[in-house]
């Protein structure tokens, strides 16, 4: 099973769900899509809090503003047929997969 962590916007406790998650079910974590990386990425927060594998991100970008933006702003561009390709993702039947942003961002 994976579950996905989505949440009404930035800040909300997405990562801290994530990581407690993690932390009570043993599955590995990953974001594939970070936005606001010079302020800290959020694996690194569910790495402190769960002792689970982590994935790296798909995109990673600097800026703390929308995917969009900042994919617009620093590129690469976000693929989403990349981010859909099941080789992306880790091919584990159990991830906690942390969605950016809130839930109108569309990926």
């Amino acid at each position: 099973m994976r579950l996905f962590v989505t949440g009404t916007g930035t800040d909300v406790g997405k990562t801290l769900v994530c990581g407690w998650l993690c932390a009570q079910m043993g599955w590995p974590y990953v974001k594939p899509v970070q936005t606001g990386a010079r302020q800290g990425r959020d694996r690194d927060v569910v790495q402190d809090l769960a002792n689970v594998p982590i994935f790296p991100e798909t995109y990673l970008y600097s800026e703390p503003v929308s995917p969009h933006l900042a994919a617009e702003r620093e590129g690469p561009p976000i693929d989403l047929d990349v981010l859909c390709q099941a080789r992306r993702l880790p091919s584990l039947s159990n991830l906690i997969v942390e969605g950016a942003g809130g839930v109108l961002v569309p990926l």
